[in-house]
């Protein structure tokens, strides 16, 4: 192979790692983004005093509807 080839092959390989890198690191981001939604919204294992938005919302779902306010 002439040199022109190999430092053609030799960037298109550098590209092609860096994307799957990137993309590697993009998805790792969105996973730890949609486990943080999701302690958030559902509540954690890990703390007992957060039960999440959803037990919450509902707490008071049912405290407004014995108030007579829904």
């Amino acid at each position: 192979m002439t040199p022109t080839v190999q430092f053609v092959i030799a960037v298109a390989a550098g590209i092609t790692a860096t994307a799957a890198c990137a993309t590697a690191a993009f998805t790792a981001a969105i996973y730890r983004g949609f486990k943080r939604l999701e302690r958030t919204v559902y509540g954690s294992d890990q703390n007992e005093a957060w039960n999440g938005l959803m037990e919450m919302a509902l707490r008071n779902r049912e405290v407004l509807e014995e108030e007579g306010y829904l």
